[in-house]
């Protein structure tokens, strides 16, 4: 009886023993908002989830504030940024200019990026233009994913 329970014994501790786990590997994308956009140490406009809104009628022009850019480094150095819209959602006929001039944020002040768009003959509608923030100071850099732009076409009337 003993040698039956010794020999059980000892073929778990054989199986046991090759059955071990050598390698795993696994990715994940995380993405994690610390902070609101205009409370980050390099912060972003966004107001109701917008850097800006913009309305303009059909058949028009409008030249308006795109996004602010705030420079709150705990350093005390300048912070050189550029913003980068993604203007592939508009349609034809909805053309939209923002500046993407690389601009000097000096500490705890903020530079404003302008933007000018026109409604040809296009559909009332609302449209977005995400925006992307690039800053690079002397110990770092970082891209930002800022709030977008709303971009509300009204009818002729």
């Amino acid at each position: 009886m003993r040698f039956i329970l010794l020999a059980v014994l000892l073929s778990f501790m054989l199986v046991g023993s090759y059955a071990t786990l050598s390698q795993y590997e696994s990715e994940r994308i995380v993405s994690v908002q610390i902070v609101e956009h205009n409370n980050e140490y390099i912060a972003t406009s966004c107001y109701s989830g917008f850097a800006s809104v913009v309305e303009v009628e059909q058949n028009s022009t409008k030249t308006f504030e795109a996004v602010k850019v705030w420079n709150f480094l705990h350093d005390g150095m300048a912070v050189r940024v550029r913003v980068i819209p993604d203007y592939s959602s508009l349609p034809s006929g909805l053309q939209v200019s923002i500046d993407s001039s690389e601009k000097i944020v000096q500490p705890l002040q903020n530079v404003v990026f302008s933007g000018t768009v026109t409604s040809g003959s296009v559909a009332a509608g609302t449209y977005y233009i995400p925006l992307d923030v690039y800053a690079y100071w002397s110990n770092g850099e970082a891209k930002i994913e800022s709030c977008p732009i709303k971009i509300v076409v009204k009818g002729g009337g």
